[in-house]
């Protein structure tokens, strides 16, 4: 399974991710966690996109190839031609998780926390070829939401509960160190082109079985 799989439209894909977000749901279950749909498909995306950088990070070690950091070449450019384009949707997916988390706890705490932003992507690339970033988590500044603008963001959420019109109509009004992050990992392209819709309906496909399983109590 893969972030193909989650953003992937054949029967056999649907079915895969599916199951993918059935596993993370259940694994949270298990854990105590009582985790809502976007903090599930999110890490999901998360998941999957980790395991696929630590697949292929696996086989530039069996095959001698090293990295070069100190290069003005991109890092996922230096891949084999065959990884670059899976390598570079996993990035993505992984960097769509982890903002759709942070955007989720903003809003709930009124307050952008960029340590805990910082800390779950460093920890999604551990075992990777990913270098791990060096950003300062002050650099990118802690926010308490003002009310006017918290309001703004909620009457957005409403409208999509899983928070992608956040990414869309509400760029200009999310936190500026979360904008920063986007900006820097070079995904947001990515992101709105590919995975963005099938996250989206992952999100609300969960939404609604949890309406219906309340509704049926």
């Amino acid at each position: 399974m893969s972030v193909e799989d989650l953003v992937g439209r054949s029967v056999d894909e649907f079915r895969s991710a599916q199951s993918i977000i059935a596993k993370t749901l259940q694994k949270e279950k298990e854990q105590g966690h009582e985790k809502s749909p976007v903090y599930i498909v999110s890490s999901a995306f998360i998941n999957e996109g980790q395991e696929k950088l630590k697949e292929i990070s696996g086989k530039l070690r069996r095959s001698g190839i090293n990295m070069n950091f100190g290069s003005r070449v991109p890092i996922l450019n230096q891949l084999p031609p065959q990884d670059q384009e899976s390598a570079t949707l996993s990035y993505a997916a992984i960097i769509l998780g982890v903002t759709m988390i942070a955007l989720e706890q903003t809003l709930a705490e009124k307050m952008f926390s960029p340590k805990d932003m910082i800390d779950r992507f460093k920890f999604s690339l551990e075992n990777t070829f990913i270098p791990m970033p060096r950003w300062d988590p002050s650099s990118l500044g802690m926010v308490e939401l003002i009310p006017k603008r918290h309001r703004e963001l909620l009457a957005l959420a409403d409208r999509d509960r899983s928070l992608a019109i956040l990414l869309t109509k509400g760029i200009d009004k999310i936190p500026s160190g979360i904008k920063t992050f986007l900006t820097d990992t070079n995904a947001l392209n990515w992101i709105k082109t590919v995975l963005l819709l099938p996250y989206q309906e992952k999100v609300n496909g969960l939404v609604t079985e949890n309406a219906i399983r309340m509704s049926q109590g």
